[in-house]
């Protein structure tokens, strides 16, 4: 008998059904595409966040610098402005005709278009630099750039206002002034706002903004040129009127008008009471940045495909052909075939691997050796010759297997031994054990006969103790009947010796009431003997009441004599009823006692029950157990008669084991 291989599940030549350039291309691709977007996107927020600081920096910047430069023209028309008045109020002059020629080069100085200085007297007298006359009835006292101007000393600005003269949309900065003369009045100088609306319209912060300018809540400039004069309160712009309500002076913040943010900024004009709002689009600033991600996000999807074709190459190169190789190069050995070579040029971790399978193929061949001299000893004891000896040397694990397989052998042949010499004992043990089991059936049968009769005889007496115990308890319900009218009959006669003592009671109470009416009966009497007396000494007048006395005294008689009739029989029913309480008691008494007997018969009776049912108990059990004894002893006869069988086999087989173990060389 010989040893085949086991047949191995073969390596699929098409490759794994999962390769780890796949998995590590699972594992790395997913984590670089976060880390890379991950990165972008803080970059991206950090960019937009500082893009947003720096936006509104430069708007503010911005906003400032139209301010001051909205602020340095004004500036310019009022420093000139105040020269001319500060000449006016220090200088003589001819008449106001001189003032007004000397005003008249004031006339548009500076940058923004304006009138020029002209003077409203406090006599309604009005003058300007440009020769123009006032509409008819124009009373300048009346005016509100007079009213305002004339409690200040330096140039103030109105708010905006439609000129008169020209019609159009104008600030006027007035003061008041004092002549040498004595005269005053108020000096003013009109800004049209057409020049400072053109110029705002020019300014578009950070290239796409716009700009416009408010005075008190006045819109003194906006790009929507038809909204210039009116309240911010009743135009139509949104933004402009969140901005007025949340931003001041000085300061800038992001306002949300719909769905669009806007970036905010507010400049004070100097000079003037005016605000520059300047407005700007969040997404138009934050376009750069836009553009910025996308590109980024384009540079991180060629960078990612870069990233995915080197791990590819590199992982191929350094890991799936050189597996690819070991896993070859093990199939082959779990085949049989040791004959395998495997690149060991490698120094890194799967070099390393193919070294190490190197020498375990080199140390496989050298088992190979003593897998078969171990293949040929388990062929010869499979065969039945224990007379064999491993003549190699073997080192290692196999060193412990041919101990083993050598203590298995010597095992083997003392087992084999011992079991020829155990066929032998067995074979006259079993010829021993044949004669007793059927010498064994032949008692048990006899037994079994035995037993039978015993349980019939068994049988009889339960059913008579059955009975006596069914006659027990009908004496017993019997006494228990004669024990209760017993029982009445002690009661009735109690009954009895209580009513025996209330006659003797009411007896004694009417031997009372009777010697009541004796004593009544006597006392008549003396009182009948002293009517009588009383009649006598009454003489004829006293007859009839003599008569009557002499009536009661024979009546008190007759009651005394019933009286006592009458006691001396209640005092003998009382004899008589003292003597019937006597018996009476004696009676009871000897009810009593029968009641007493009578309760232990009943007692005895019952006791007698109990035994008979608890005998009635054990002959039942006595006969369970005889009738399982009976069936314990036929068992053990069908068993002697099957171990007779039995240990005829036992030797037919005993033959046949001696036969067999007889085939061993040991």
């Amino acid at each position: 008998m010989f040893f085949s291989k086991p047949k191995l599940q073969s390596y699929n030549r098409r490759g794994p059904k999962q390769s780890i350039s796949k998995t590590l291309l699972f594992i790395l691709v997913p984590i670089t595409v976060i880390s890379i977007v991950g990165i972008i996107l803080f970059l991206s927020g950090q960019s937009e966040a500082q893009i947003k600081s720096l936006s509104i920096t430069e708007l503010q910047s911005e906003s400032d610098n139209n301010a001051e430069r909205f602020g340095a023209q004004v500036n310019t028309i009022l420093a000139r402005a105040e020269a001319y008045v500060t000449t006016l109020e220090t200088q003589d002059f001819a008449d106001r005709r001189a003032i007004q020629a000397y005003m008249h080069n004031t006339v548009n100085m500076g940058s923004l278009e304006n009138s020029g200085i002209y003077i409203g007297y406090s006599d309604n007298d009005m003058y300007y630099a440009d020769f123009s006359t006032p509409p008819e009835g124009y009373k300048s006292t009346e005016r509100g750039w007079y009213k305002e101007g004339i409690n200040y000393d330096t140039f103030t600005a109105t708010e905006p206002y439609v000129d008169a003269l020209t019609g159009k949309l104008c600030v006027t900065f007035c003061r008041k002034i004092k002549f040498k003369n004595g005269d005053y009045g108020v000096g003013g100088i009109d800004v049209f706002l057409d020049s400072i609306t053109n110029e705002t319209l020019s300014l578009t912060p950070m290239k796409t903004g716009k700009t416009a300018i408010v005075a008190d809540g006045m819109i003194v400039a906006n790009p929507d040129v038809s909204l210039n004069g009116s309240k911010v309160e009743d135009s139509k712009e949104a933004l402009l009127k969140e901005a007025v309500k949340s931003v001041g002076a000085d300061k800038a913040e992001i306002i949300k008008d719909g769905a669009t943010n806007y970036y905010v900024a507010a400049s004070g004009v100097p000079n003037t009471n005016w605000i520059l709002y300047s407005t700007v689009a969040e997404e138009s600033v934050l376009a750069q940045a836009r553009n910025f991600q996308k590109i980024c996000f384009i540079i991180m999807l060629v960078v990612l495909v870069v990233i995915v074709l080197t791990l590819l190459i590199v992982i191929s190169t350094v890991i799936t052909v050189p597996l690819r190789k070991v896993t070859v190069a093990a199939e082959k050995i779990s085949e049989g075939d040791f004959d395998v070579t495997l690149p060991t040029n490698s120094k890194n971790e799967i070099g390393q691997l193919a070294v190490a399978f190197s020498k375990t193929t080199e140390q496989l061949k050298n088992y190979q050796g003593y897998i078969d001299e171990i293949s040929d000893a388990l062929s010869e004891v499979s065969q039945g010759n224990l007379k064999i000896e491993l003549k190699r040397e073997y080192v290692g694990q196999f060193a412990k297997l041919k101990m083993n397989l050598d203590n298995l052998i010597k095992q083997l042949s003392g087992i084999v031994g011992s079991i020829m010499d155990s066929a032998k004992l067995v074979d006259g043990g079993a010829v021993q054990i044949s004669a007793g089991a059927q010498g064994l059936a032949q008692g048990a049968t006899e037994q079994a006969s035995s037993i039978e009769e015993l349980s019939a005889e068994i049988t009889q007496i339960n059913d008579e103790t059955i009975h006596m115990a069914e006659n027990a308890k009908v004496a017993e319900e019997q006494i228990r009947s004669a024990e209760e009218q017993i029982r009445t009959s002690n009661e009735q006669m109690v009954d009895l010796r209580k009513a025996m003592e209330d006659i003797t009671d009411k007896s004694q109470r009417i031997s009372t009431i009777i010697k009541t009416i004796d004593d009544i009966a006597f006392q008549t009497n003396i009182l009948a003997l002293n009517a009588a007396v009383e009649a006598a000494r009454a003489g004829a007048a006293g007859k009839g009441f003599a008569v009557v006395a002499d009536e009661v005294r024979n009546l008190a008689g007759k009651s005394s004599t019933a009286a006592l009739d009458t006691s001396n029989l209640i005092t003998e029913t009382i004899s008589a009823v003292q003597t019937g309480d006597t018996i009476t008691l004696q009676a009871a008494k000897y009810l009593k006692s029968t009641q007493e007997s009578t309760e232990k018969a009943v007692q005895l009776i019952g006791e007698i029950t109990s035994a008979t049912d608890h005998q009635q108990k054990s002959l039942n059990e006595i006969k369970q157990g005889i009738d399982q004894i009976s069936s314990v002893v036929q068992t053990n006869a069908a068993t002697a008669e099957e171990s007779a069988a039995s240990s005829q086999e036992l030797t037919r087989q005993a033959g046949i084991l001696s036969d067999e173990v007889n085939k061993f060389k040991l």
